[in-house]
C-alpha cells in the first residue's frame, strides 16, 4: 500500500474523481511510492502572489514526480475564445496547463530547497491528467495536451504502469550520464521538503508570562494559613521548596503591619534578604538577614568587633560568636518587635533563637513564625529547630516550579514537590555534559545567545547558580561570556543591570541564592565535589527547584552525584 498523506480522505473532498483516483492509487501502489493530495501552494512574483493547488503529487525514488489533476463529468474546450467549461456550463481553468504549472511550481521549489532535484537533472517530472471516468478522448486534442498524458477509465486497474510510462515520457536525464535513484534519504528529504514538520511558537518571553499568570494563586490551603496564623503565637510552617513559604511570610508580615504591629522578617542569605525589602518596601516591616543584624545591633551600642580573617575563627563567628554578641548587646538596644517572622529558618544554628526570641516584645507570648524545609537543610541545621512541639503546618503542594521542572528534580534527586493541578506543563530541563570549564563556558554561551538574542528575553530573568565561589567557579578569570559580562551576585548592592551599556548575567553560589528563584536557572558545575563536602544531591535539589520555567544544566562527565 503506498504512503498516502494524509491518511483518510478528507470528508469535504467534492469531485468523485478526486475520490476514486484517492482509492486506487492508495490500493493499488506499493510503499515505494508516496501519495499528496491536494497540496495548496503560493508564490511571489514581484509584489504580487499567486496560488494553486496540486490535486495529487504521486512520488517514487526511480520514475519521478508526477503531478495529477483529476476532473469529472463533460469538458469543452471553446476554440473560439479559448475558454474550457464543464458540463454545467462553469467556466474552468484549462485543467492542462493547471497541471503544467503546478508541476513546474513544484519542480522549482524542490531544486531551491534540496541539491537532489536541482537542475531538473535527477528525477523526471512532470504532469498528467486523470479522467477516472472518461473511456476515450475526442481524435482531436489540442497541441499541448496530447493523449500519451491522459489517464482514462481504462487505465485504472493497471495505474501503477501507466505512471511509470507517463513518466518515461517525461524523462529529460541524459541517458549516456544517467543518475542513480534517489537513496532513501534523499527520497525522504523531498517528501519532508513538500510535507515538512513544523510547529509554530510564541515568543518565549510571551510563554513564560503566560506560565506565571497561571501559578500567581493562593492555594486554598495557603489562604487557611493567612487566616489561622493570626491566633497562634508560636508556629513552624514547613514545606518542599516552591510551596509558597516566603510568599506567605510576606504576606503574613504585610497584614501584622497593616494592624499596627512591629515587625521583624529575618532570613539567612543577603540575596533573599534585599529581596524580601524590596517587596515590603513602604510597609514598615524591618527585613534583614541574622547576620546583618548582628552587625547592625552591635554597631549602634559601639561594640562591634569585625569579623576575623582566619577562616577558621570566621566560621565560628558566623556559627556561634554573632549570636552571643547580638545576646550582649540587647540590653543597651531599645528596638523590639510584635512579631518576628524566619524564613528559610532551618539554616539557623540552634544557639540564634536565644537571642531571636529576646527581640520579641513579649518572650513568652509574641509572635514568632518559622518557615522552613529540611529537605534544603544544606548546613546540616535543620535538627536545631527550637520548640521542638511548635505547631506545625505543612504545606505540600509545590507552585513555582512547571511539572517538568518538579518531575525533572524528583527522577534525579529523590526529593519529591507535586505542583499544584494548574501549574503549566513547561519545558523539560535541558541537561548538557560538559568535560571541563572551557566546553562549559561555549555550551552556556550558546544558550545565551539563544534566550536573550534569539528569544528577546532580558539578562535579568535568568541566573547562573554554581556550588562554588565565583572565584573558585569555571568563570574566574573570565568575566565575560561573548557580549555578557558576568556578575559576581553576591558582590553586588543589588543584581547587575550591565555596565556601560553591556548586558550583563548574575551569577551566584547555590548557597548565597536559597529562598529566591528566577524565571530561567542555568546551572553550571554539576558533579564536581560540593566545596564544603555538602551531600550533593541536597544541592542539587535547592539549586534546581530556583526555577520557575526553564531549567538548564551543565553536567560534567559522570553522573549528579
Amino acid at each position: 500500500m503506498a504512503r498516502v498523506f494524509p491518511k483518510k480522505l478528507p470528508p469535504d473532498a467534492a469531485s468523485a474523481a478526486e475520490r476514486g483516483l484517492y482509492n486506487v492509487l492508495t490500493r493499488q501502489l506499493d510503499d515505494s511510492w508516496v501519495v499528496i493530495y491536494s497540496l495548496p501552494w503560493m508564490e511571489a512574483s514581484g509584489r504580487v502572489l499567486s496560488e494553486g493547488e496540486c490535486d495529487f503529487i504521486v512520488l517514487h525514488p526511480s520514475y519521478g514526480l508526477l503531478v495529477i489533476e483529476a476532473k469529472t463529468g463533460t469538458i469543452t474546450h471553446d476554440r473560439e475564445t479559448g475558454r474550457w467549461r464543464c458540463d454545467n456550463g462553469t467556466t474552468i481553468q484549462d485543467p492542462v496547463r493547471q497541471a503544467q504549472r503546478c508541476a513546474h511550481r513544484v519542480a522549482n521549489e524542490l531544486a531551491k530547497r534540496l541539491s537532489a532535484w536541482r537542475n531538473g537533472a535527477r528525477l523526471p517530472f512532470g504532469h498528467a491528467i486523470a479522467l477516472p471516468h472518461t473511456r476515450k478522448l475526442p481524435k482531436s486534442m489540442p497541441l499541448h495536451a496530447p493523449p500519451e498524458m491522459f489517464i482514462l477509465e481504462g487505465d485504472m486497474p493497471r495505474l501503477e504502469k501507466r505512471l511509470i510510462e507517463i513518466l518515461a515520457r517525461f524523462d529529460r536525464r541524459d541517458t549516456r550520464a544517467c543518475q542513480l535513484p534517489l537513496d532513501d534519504g534523499e527520497f525522504q528529504a523531498v517528501v519532508d521538503a513538500l510535507l515538512p514538520r513544523f510547529r509554530i511558537v510564541s515568543s518565549l518571553a510571551h510563554r513564560l508570562e503566560g506560565e506565571q499568570r497561571a501559578m500567581l494563586r493562593l492555594t486554598a490551603q495557603q489562604n487557611f494559613f493567612l487566616q489561622a496564623c493570626r491566633h497562634i503565637p508560636r508556629l513552624y510552617v514547613g514545606g518542599p521548596a516552591g510551596s509558597g513559604k516566603t510568599l506567605l511570610a510576606v504576606e503574613e508580615a504585610r497584614r501584622f503591619a497593616a494592624d499596627g504591629a512591629d515587625v521583624l522578617l529575618l532570613c539567612y542569605n543577603k540575596a533573599l534578604a534585599r529581596h524580601l525589602r524590596d517587596l515590603l518596601t513602604g510597609v514598615g516591616v524591618k527585613a534583614v538577614n541574622f547576620h546583618d543584624l548582628c552587625q547592625e545591633v552591635a554597631e549602634a551600642t559601639g561594640l562591634w568587633p569585625g569579623v576575623p580573617c582566619e577562616p577558621a575563627a570566621r566560621r565560628r563567628f558566623f556559627d556561634e560568636d554573632s549570636a552571643e554578641l547580638l545576646l550582649s548587646v540587647l540590653p543597651a538596644w531599645a528596638p523590639r518587635y510584635d512579631a518576628i517572622l524566619a524564613d528559610e529558618a532551618q539554616d539557623f544554628a540552634e544557639t540564634w533563637w536565644v537571642p531571636i526570641v529576646e527581640l520579641l516584645k513579649d518572650p513568652d507570648d509574641g509572635f514568632l513564625h518559622l518557615f522552613g524545609d529540611p529537605g534544603q537543610d544544606i548546613y546540616g541545621r535543620a535538627a536545631a529547630r527550637p520548640f521542638s512541639d511548635l505547631p506545625t503546618l505543612p504545606l505540600a503542594l509545590n507552585c513555582r516550579n512547571t511539572q517538568a521542572i518538579a518531575r525533572w528534580i524528583k527522577d534525579v534527586t529523590g526529593f519529591d514537590a507535586p505542583t499544584l493541578d494548574w501549574c503549566p506543563e513547561g519545558e523539560i530541563p535541558t541537561v548538557t555534559e560538559v568535560a571541563g570549564d572551557h566546553e562549559e563556558r561555549e555550551a552556556i554561551r550558546r544558550t545565551l545567545h539563544r534566550l536573550l538574542n534569539e528569544e528577546r528575553l532580558g539578562p535579568g530573568r535568568g541566573v547562573l547558580l554554581g556550588a562554588r565561589a565565583f572565584d573558585k567557579s569555571g568563570f574566574a578569570g573570565h568575566p565575560a561570556i561573548g557580549p555578557w559580562r558576568i556578575a559576581n551576585l553576591r558582590d553586588e548592592s543589588e543584581p547587575a543591570r550591565g555596565e556601560g551599556g553591556r548586558p550583563t548575567v548574575n551569577y551566584s553560589t547555590i548557597h548565597a541564592f536559597k529562598g529566591l528563584e528566577a524565571d530561567i536557572v542555568l546551572l553550571t558545575g554539576v558533579g564536581l565535589p560540593p566545596a564544603h563536602g555538602e551531600d550533593p544531591l541536597t544541592l542539587l535539589y535547592v539549586a534546581a527547584s530556583r526555577a520557575r520555567h526553564r531549567l538548564y544544566v551543565y553536567r560534567r562527565f559522570g553522573g549528579f552525584t
